[in-house]
């Protein structure tokens, strides 16, 4: 019996797919949260802002934006 057939096959099988299906699940895990942030986006135009002035450092007419640097 070679290492291509029989139980050594299966294992090397069984652990391939143990390995998939976990990475199956961090794929869900990504695309619930993801599917998440899309409603809110969708329904929450203050949510939207807040991210803009986050992540692109956007300010409003009535703010003063300070940059601290260390």
């Amino acid at each position: 019996m070679d290492s291509e057939s029989g139980y050594p096959a299966y294992k090397e099988l069984q652990n391939k797919m143990l390995r998939l299906n976990e990475k199956i699940s961090e794929i869900d895990s990504q695309n619930m949260q993801m599917s998440s942030e899309i409603r809110v986006l969708k329904k929450n135009p203050e949510y939207i802002e807040r991210l803009i002035k986050r992540e692109l450092f956007y300010v409003s007419e009535n703010e003063t934006m300070y940059i601290f640097k260390q």
